[in-house]
């Protein structure tokens, strides 16, 4: 049985981009947590260090390559 920190070292956590302009950018990683409520995107990472994205809305989630992949509902995405 392995230690927490191998299991942490191993595990497959999220990587988000954003699509534009037919290329994807990685706008995070290593993302534990999503949550959508009342019209933004909530992520947190493993420091539980958490970001909300505007504007923006889920395109795809891949979960056997670990990404989340979104784009602009209009204008710019605000990050607070």
């Amino acid at each position: 049985m392995g230690t927490a920190l191998e299991y942490e070292s191993s595990m497959c956590l999220l990587k988000i981009y954003l699509e534009e302009n037919g290329s994807r950018r990685l706008i995070a990683e290593d993302i534990a947590s999503i949550i959508k409520k009342n019209g933004e995107i909530r992520i947190r990472n493993l420091n539980f260090e958490e970001k909300k994205l505007k504007n923006v809305e889920i395109v795809e989630i891949d979960a056997l390559n670990s990404i989340l992949l979104l784009r602009r509902k209009s204008g710019d995405i605000e990050k607070s």
